[in-house]
């Protein structure tokens, strides 16, 4: 029990990632609606406001919006795959096990700037792919994302030092 209650923590750390990349968004937004928007915050639509605000700027109500979508695309799918999930006994038949893969890729491949990422891209990698070798658990997940935010905030103080 107490195995499967640090997995689901340190899986849910990357959301500490996700809120302060989300500072700019927000900013001179009120506290409470950083935390009612802040609620509906999942992987794909963080990807998809940070592609937007990087390209044409956005506010939280950009995030709200794919939130509320993504809560109810979420439930029907749940209730559709409660419904009919029994009729297919063998899911990876039909390559529906890699739907998640497919989507993290999409999503990640949609951030990438140019070059510049390159280095704190290969940094979270790198570090994910051997601390996943030489550590239990979900632990390659932390180290990976804040080992490349490491390396982009160093690449970026450098980069503002020489200024």
């Amino acid at each position: 029990m107490i195995a499967v209650a640090m997995a689901v923590f340190i899986i849910n750390l990357r959301y500490l990632l996700i809120g302060a990349s989300l500072q700019p968004v927000f900013a001179g937004h009120s506290l409470w609606r950083k935390a009612l928007f802040m609620h509906l915050v999942a992987d794909e639509n963080w990807a998809v406001t940070i592609a937007e605000h990087r390209k044409n700027g956005t506010n939280p109500h950009f995030l709200f919006g794919g939130g509320m979508l993504l809560l109810c695309a979420w439930s029907c799918g749940t209730l559709g795959g409660n419904l009919l999930g029994s009729f297919i006994s063998q899911p990876e038949k039909y390559a529906l096990d890699f739907a998640f893969v497919a989507v993290f890729a999409a999503l990640t491949l949609s951030l990438w700037r140019g070059r510049g990422d390159g280095l704190p891209w290969a940094g979270a990698i790198v570090l994910a792919l051997v601390s996943e070798r030489l550590l239990p658990g979900k632990w390659y997940i932390v180290i990976g994302g804040v080992g490349g935010a490491l390396v982009a905030g160093v690449i970026e103080y450098l980069r503002l030092k020489k200024r």
